[in-house]
């Protein structure tokens, strides 16, 4: 097994439901927190292989928050 290295994490603020967020879904909220962590430009996009997602409250009609979220950012497709 190859060892692994999480590069850092995000995470949006906490804030009330219904609110500051509540036109966004989780897919475009994802959307932009990954996009905006691509900006940083902290690592290359060529050197992700791999991301993790979740979030607290599944939504049933989503079948994979991740690859959703990779498929609406500017990620590579193949991660």
């Amino acid at each position: 097994m190859r060892p692994i290295a999480l590069k850092q994490g995000y995470r949006t603020p906490f804030v009330k439901q219904g609110r500051e967020f509540s036109a966004l879904n989780p897919v475009s909220l994802s959307k932009h927190l990954i996009d905006g962590m691509l900006e940083k430009k902290e690592i290359p996009e060529s050197h992700i292989q791999h991301l993790i997602w979740g979030m607290v409250m599944p939504d049933p009609n989503l079948y994979s928050i991740a690859r959703e979220a990779v498929l609406a950012s500017r990620l590579d497709k193949g991660v």
